[in-house]
């Protein structure tokens, strides 16, 4: 069984068809070899409605098109579609009605629920009740369309969900009409766009506001406006451009219509703007790619599961059915599928055949071969996997007896015994109409010849056997089924267009020039008269004596018989002629050579013909298994006639007539009685051949017995071993099971690649990432464009296949995600390399996971080490405040701590006064980051007085809380603020410095740019700041401590003077009188007297100087050196130690005030050598070189490190060094004495500027103190 089916309809991603479409205006020229488009259909869904209304408002009313609009709308509800596009165009809008005829400019609306077709250009309607692809409209309709209109009909196919049109667009292009499809991106709904997109037929993708151009273009087609000598030049461009893809691609087209050519060709210059032949040519000389596309476009072709359900219930009522009847089961049931395409019709031969040959319970083999010239179609055939939307078309029980659902892309695959039963080849029942009528007749001849006996042949509704009706019987001419019934033709069917890769590649002769058609038939028709008027009559028969042609005028040697019609020669010849014709035929085989046969008489009528006749042998032609053998009656003579009798003839013409008849008769028996002796003879030598190959075959027999037994043994052994090949292939399919199901649901991209680089198989999830179709499986990846932004495959395979160590890196996508690339070595069980697994694991989440957590990482560790910073600043500020000798020092350093980690360029401190806590003063401290002059400023500043109120200080000497003034033209005092200004001088912020919840310092600071509000710099400043409450706390508890132990003093120095000293006066007074009256009587003890007296003035002496120490002494700047000269000897006297003091001879003192606090200090430092160091010597210096220095040394025990800081004496003296400016440090070893020391510098005063350089951030040290 032959079936000739459609051709192929290529499959392309709807990215790549879109590509394919043009939005670029066609000129007519390149639309001339197409007939004008008289009906449009167009098809929508939901969001269709809005669509329409805008290609229709966009035509002019004069269009001379029938437009025909098709949508999906519900039929309980009434439609007023009709209305609305009415509203919106000024074409004529009418509703479809049964039997209407379509009319030009005039929209055509169908009814809900009323599917349509087209006959003849009436419209038919029909209801739901029918089959189920009546339920898609579009469909239906476009497949109407096309048979009625062929390429006059144009399809738009519009937004709207699911698929219907896509099958509809096949049928349209088949017929050579025009598809149109609205561009997803503009449609509201894109689900029939991109199923229309997605057949790869789609001629152009445009917006919805470009469509109607198009259709105008194609209703101005004019297929005549090509000049005579344009079309030549165009028939002659043509056959070069057949030579060039002949020899590019190996297949020849010259048999095709060449109309058909010409459209193809068109299109490929439309989509490359090409206006002219030549130029096209031209690029298919240089573009090999051209080429490839070129091809494609000439075996575009339709197909499907099942088209034309009606052709196939015949089939399978008139075909299948009687086949599978009468098959043997010993002998397999062979159909030949030609033009398979992607096999949709080869697998329903065999989904039929298959259910049929189950139904009969016969084990009747199959074997249904299906060839194609398309390489790209058999692979998808092969492949065996199909889209969705065969649903519509295989019914439910056969798709579930034949398919298995993909869950992982919805696909069905054919199941295993449906493939098995198809073996697909790379060698359409369409495919005829696109070959020249020679053509044609030869490729039937060659199905003829290729047919077995009482075979059948299925072609497309388009396609005819033409004039060899003779050799085929019409089983159903509607559907075009016919059956084959005369032996095959001696005549050879050749096609010029031969398999790709055994193309001939040899020098071609230029071949001569054909004759016209017409003069071929003017030549064959008058040599055909010529041979039946003047050739003799000829029989050509085989060696069944079975006629295969007659020429001439047989009818004189022949005749039909009564019965059952026959080709038997034997039968077929008139009396007189039979028995030597079988004589002559058999000696002519025998001998192969030719007989002649004369003296013979034939009776016509109630005539008898004197005849003779030659049996010529022949070569035996191709196909025939006899001899062949040509027959030649010749009349000898006149015809010997039998008068007319009389109705009172004699007796004696009647024997006579008998008599010749008699003779005839017996010349007849005579030569049947030879041919009988001879035919026994022959028995009779057969008979003995048979007995002695009988005897022959006894003895075979026994041997046979004996293998008999051994294939029984060697059968049960090849049993077992197909047992465990059945359990092994068990084990495989349960295993490939496990495979798939496990590649499918780890949705891993994997690539097999072999040692070439050729892909040998892929699993799902990488045909999105590379983008890669079932047909790439044997192609080389390094013909795909990579898919990463780095990295190079092919560069990578070629490492792991040297080296067969697995590779691993890190890809970005072109798509944005990032993956996990592991090329590994391919190994076989023998340990073979045979290519490379690759995998792309998809890391992105991972990879977003990994960011985000190092994102959060890294602003964790942001807040850490902006935590680590405001707590170091806050540790430093501590330590300053613990660890500055004075407040002033305290202040400077914290104050330059802030300035410096905030950026501010100037500072300086308020303190709140010892007596009125709630005013506050400038302290002094100032500190600026360069050496601008801000006099103005600072005038401004000092001297003046602050408490708490309404403006930013006074707010925040109320409430403790830090303010930031972002811009100082508002700030209070206005004269500050404008001072500051002019300053350069923009914003500020103030810092409070508390103990417990009372303000009792501020530290403000100022920037020369316009600083925002930072509410975490000012909390970690205002912290900065809080340190500094210690460093006033203690500097206060000083200040009363310096105040408390003065007063003590004071008290003491008052107590002894009015004390002690007053009792010492008076003890002296009268010791004296008692000495006086001693010494006036001259009576013992006057002596002694005398010595209390002296006892009693050394103790007032000591009394004198005690109080003098402790009473407050106010020195003058010019009478320092006495009084530390005084307080030497004081000590050297009350003490009993060594105490010297070392001056030079002039120095100046600045002021009083610095004179008596440096007395204060050396007074406090001798008393804590002699009290606490238990020290002998002590000596103190003065000197004034670049700075007053005073130093008091001692060689008593020592001190500790605490004692240094935590000593209340020390303290004091620090207090002290501080109200005059001066810098106090104390040297100790222990064992070996304390060295104090106190440097004044000149000028120094509670008002001096701090300098940047001045203080470092963590304090003095205590050389820079010293110097």
């Amino acid at each position: 069984m032959a079936v000739r089916r459609s051709r192929v309809s290529r499959k392309r991603s709807p990215s790549r068809a879109r590509r394919a479409a043009t939005r670029v205006p066609v000129p007519p020229a390149r639309l001339a070899d197409r007939a004008q488009v008289t009906v449009a259909v167009v098809g929508a869904s939901a969001g269709g409605v809005e669509a329409a209304q805008v290609l229709f408002s966009r035509l002019p009313e004069s269009t001379g098109i029938a437009f025909v609009l098709i949508l999906h709308l519900d039929p309980k509800r009434e439609s007023f579609v009709d209305h609305v596009i009415a509203s919106h165009t000024s074409i004529p809008v009418v509703l479809a009605q049964d039997n209407m005829r379509l009319e030009p400019d005039r929209i055509h609306v169908a009814a809900p629920g009323r599917p349509m077709t087209l006959r003849d250009g009436v419209l038919k309607l029909g209801s739901l009740e029918g089959s189920r692809e009546d339920r898609l409209p579009i469909d239906h309709f476009l497949r109407s369309v096309a048979s009625d209109q062929g390429s006059r009909a144009c399809c738009v196919i519009l937004s709207g969900s699911g698929s219907d049109g896509a099958r509809g667009i096949r049928d349209i292009v088949a017929a050579g009409g025009v598809t149109i499809v609205q561009d997803p991106a503009t449609a509201g709904f894109d689900g029939m766009p991109q199923s229309a997109i997605a057949t790869g037929l789609a001629e152009y993708v445009l917006p919805i506001a470009e469509i109607p151009a198009v259709l105008l273009r194609c209703a101005g087609r004019d297929p005549g406006a090509a000049s005579p000598g344009q079309e030549a030049d165009d028939t002659a461009r043509l056959s070069g451009l057949l030579a060039l893809v002949r020899a590019r691609s190996g297949l020849n087209f010259e048999a095709y219509k060449k109309s058909t050519l010409m459209r193809r060709v068109h299109r490929r210059m439309e989509l490359r703007h090409l206006d002219h032949l030549a130029d096209f040519l031209a690029l298919l000389r240089d573009n090999v790619e051209e080429v490839r596309a070129l091809v494609r476009d000439f075996l575009i072709g339709v197909t499907d599961f099942f088209r034309e359900p009606a052709a196939w219930a015949t089939l399978e009522r008139n075909v299948i059915r009687p086949l599978v009847r009468q098959a043997d089961p010993g002998r397999p049931i062979r159909v030949w599928v030609a033009g398979c395409a992607t096999g949709q019709e080869a697998y329903g031969v065999a989904m039929l055949f298959i259910e049929h040959i189950e139904a009969s319970g016969r084990p009747i083999g199959l074997q249904v071969f299906a060839s194609d010239v398309s390489e790209e179609a058999i692979a998808t055939a092969r492949e065996g996997r199909y889209p969705k939307s065969i649903e519509s078309r295989v019914a439910g029980p056969r798709l579930r007896r034949f398919f298995a659902r993909q869950p992982h892309d919805h696909h069905w695959q054919v199941r295993k015994e449906l493939r098995e039963s198809v073996i697909f080849a790379t060698h359409s029942r369409n495919l005829l109409i696109y070959l020249e009528p020679e053509t044609q007749q030869r490729v039937l001849k060659l199905f003829h010849f290729g047919l077995q006996s009482e075979g059948f042949l299925f072609l497309g509704p388009a396609e005819s056997v033409g004039e060899h009706e003779g050799r085929f019987r019409a089983v159903s001419k509607k559907w075009r089924i016919f059956r084959r019934v005369s032996a095959a033709s001696s005549l050879r069917a050749e096609l010029p267009m031969l398999p790709r890769g055994i193309a001939r590649r040899e020098p071609q002769l230029a071949a001569p020039r054909q004759t016209p058609m017409r003069q071929q038939r003017l030549a064959e028709l008058a040599q055909r008269l010529v041979l039946e008027r003047f050739a003799p009559a000829t029989v050509l028969v085989n060696g069944q004596n079975e006629t295969l042609n007659f020429s001439g005028p047989t009818e004189g040697y022949l005749r039909h018989p009564r019965g059952s019609p026959t080709h038997d020669l034997l039968l077929l010849a008139r009396e007189g002629l039979s028995a030597k014709l079988r004589e002559a035929l058999a000696s002519t085989a025998a001998r192969n050579a030719a007989v002649t046969v004369g003296d013979l008489r034939v009776k016509r009528g109630s005539t008898f013909h004197p005849v003779r006749f030659t049996v010529l042998p022949l070569p035996v032609p191709d196909g025939e298994t006899g001899p062949v053998s040509l027959v030649v009656f010749e009349e000898e003579a006149r015809p010997l006639s039998v008068p007319r009798q009389h109705p009172h003839v004699t007796e004696s013409g009647i024997i006579r007539q008998l008599e010749d008849d008699l003779l005839v008769a017996r010349g007849d028996l005579k030569t049947s009685l030879e041919q009988l002796e001879s035919s026994l003879e022959e028995s009779r030598v057969a008979n003995e051949e048979v007995m002695s190959v009988n005897e022959e075959l006894q003895s075979t027999n026994e041997e046979l017995e004996t293998s008999r037994e051994e294939l029984q043994s060697l059968n049960e052994e090849l049993g077992t071993v197909n047992t465990q090949l059945q359990s092994k292939v068990g084990e495989l399919e349960h295993t490939n099971n496990d495979l798939n199901n496990l590649l499918a649901s780890t949705e891993i991209a994997t690539l097999c690649v072999d040692r070439q680089h050729c892909i040998k198989w892929f699993t799902p999830a990488t045909t999105n990432l590379l983008s890669l179709l079932p047909s790439d499986r044997g192609r080389s990846i390094g013909d795909f464009a990579s898919r990463f932004h780095d990295g190079d495959l092919v560069a990578s395979i070629d490492a792991v296949l040297h080296n067969l160590t697995p590779l691993e890196q890190t890809l970005l996508a072109n798509n944005g995600r990032w993956y996990i690339q592991r090329v590994l070595p391919y190994r076989t069980e023998e340990d073979r390399i045979a290519g490379v697994v690759v995998t792309f694991t998809d890391i992105t989440n991972a990879r977003k996971a990994e960011s985000d957590l190092e994102a959060l990482n890294q602003t964790l560790e942001h807040r850490v080490e902006e935590r680590t910073l405001h707590l170091r600043l806050v540790q430093q500020a501590a330590v300053v405040a613990n660890e500055a000798r004075t407040l002033d020092t305290a202040l400077a350093q914290t104050l330059e701590l802030v300035c410096r980690n905030g950026g501010w360029v100037l500072g300086y401190a308020l303190l709140a006064e010892l007596n009125d806590p709630d005013t506050f003063l400038d302290s002094g401290v100032w500190w600026q980051a360069t050496s601008q002059e801000y006099g103005a400023f600072r005038r401004c500043i000092e001297g003046r007085r602050y408490s708490a109120g309404s403006d930013p200080t006074g707010h925040v000497i109320e409430y403790g809380e830090g303010r930031w003034i972002p811009n100082l033209s508002g700030w209070e005092p206005p004269v500050c603020a404008e001072a500051a200004v002019a300053a350069g001088l923009q914003s500020a912020l103030i810092l409070p410095v508390l103990v417990g919840r009372r303000t009792v310092a501020l530290l403000n600071v100022f920037s020369d740019r316009r600083l925002e509000v930072d509410e975490a710099a000012l909390a970690v400043m205002t912290q900065v700041a809080a340190q500094l409450g210690r460093a006033v706390e203690r500097a206060r508890f000083d200040r009363r401590l310096a105040d408390l132990t003065d007063e003590e003093r004071r008290q003491l120095g008052q107590e002894v003077h009015d004390g002690i000293g007053q009792q010492l006066v008076g003890l002296g007074m009268l010791a004296t009188s008692l000495r006086q009256a001693l010494e006036a009587k001259g009576a013992q003890g006057a002596a002694e007297a005398a010595e209390v007296v002296a006892a009693i003035d050394e103790a007032r002496a000591q009394v004198r100087a005690l109080t003098k120490g402790l009473l407050p002494v106010q020195v003058e700047k010019d009478a320092l050196l006495g009084a530390l000269e005084g307080l030497a000897a004081q000590f050297s006297l009350l003490a009993g130690v060594d105490c010297r003091f070392i001056a030079e001879d002039t120095i100046v003192i600045p002021d009083g005030a610095t004179a008596t606090h440096l007395y204060r200090i050396a007074q406090e430092a001798i008393r804590n050598s002699v009290e606490h160091g238990h020290a002998r010597h002590v000596t103190i210096s003065l000197e004034d070189k670049d700075r007053i220095r005073l130093t008091v040394r001692d060689d008593g025990v020592g001190m500790t490190m605490a004692e240094r800081f935590t000593g209340n004496g020390l303290r004091i003296m620090r207090y002290r060094a501080d109200l005059i400016g001066a810098a106090l440090d104390t040297a100790s070893t222990a064992g070996e004495g304390v060295v104090v020391t106190c440097v004044v510098p000149h000028g120094a005063s509670r008002g001096n500027i701090v300098a940047a350089p001045a203080v470092a951030v963590n304090g003095p040290s205590r050389e820079e103190q010293r110097g």
